[in-house]
């Protein structure tokens, strides 16, 4: 296990960003309707901080999708919620 200490991590990552549970349902959801992947939530952390406008710069963004490791009745969680707020 390598633990990466302070001056590694300023030297190396350029912004940190968080987003909500509710953003990474958003994007797992629509990675499921319009792609038809199955992404656990920290894989489409990435995607849901791209949607969230929270990923600042200009030209192309590439968002790392990854893991499948997520059980049905939390996937049928989301998409139920997703939804719902979509009436």
């Amino acid at each position: 296990m390598v633990i990466l200490d302070g001056a590694v991590l300023r030297a190396t990552v350029d912004d940190i960003v968080t987003v909500t549970d509710e953003e990474i349902g958003q994007a797992i959801l629509l990675l499921l309707e319009r792609s038809k992947l199955v992404v656990e939530g920290a894989g489409a952390a990435g995607l849901a901080a791209l949607l969230a406008g929270r990923i600042q710069g200009t030209g192309p963004a590439v968002a790392v999708l990854s893991g499948g490791n997520i059980d049905a009745p939390t996937l049928i969680a989301v998409m139920r919620a997703g939804l719902t707020r979509a009436g």
